[in-house]
């Protein structure tokens, strides 16, 4: 009985289909931007990959079918939330490790920018750490 089983388990296997990933599809994203813009819920990234929806899983949906690489959150070390926005935290925490920094930014330049200061000047609080009442460090204009 148990070589029956494992003869069928290897057949489903080899006859599954299976999309391999192609690690050159991924995308390297290093900051992603929480904002609230016309009461939707919207992602941009540093790779310029950008999704909208009413929730933040909503809005990450819409991002990986809109890009043209593969999406993926966890490779994040950056969170740059809009005013707006702070309430959807707790929505984008799962998607991200706990190490992320996080900062106010309100959108003025870009992402990769924003991102490249926050590294620079070891600025952010770890998501690990954030809670409501915690004050963040606001980005300054660039």
């Amino acid at each position: 009985m148990r070589k029956l089983i494992y003869i069928l388990i290897v057949t489903a296997l080899v006859l599954l289909p299976v999309r391999p990933t192609d690690v050159g599809e991924l995308e390297p994203i290093q900051a992603v931007w929480l904002s609230i813009e016309d009461a939707a819920v919207t992602l941009e990234t540093d790779t310029e990959d950008k999704g909208s929806g009413k929730t933040v899983q909503e809005a990450l949906e819409n991002m990986k079918r809109l890009s043209h690489g593969i999406v993926y959150l966890d490779t994040a070390q950056f969170l740059l939330v809009s005013e707006k926005a702070l309430d959807t935290i707790p929505q984008i925490q799962p998607y991200l490790k706990g190490s992320v920094r996080l900062c106010l930014w309100e959108g003025e330049g870009s992402v990769a920018d924003a991102a490249a200061y926050m590294q620079a000047h070891k600025t952010g609080v770890r998501l690990s750490r954030w809670q409501a009442d915690v004050k963040l460090p606001n980005l300054p204009l660039q």
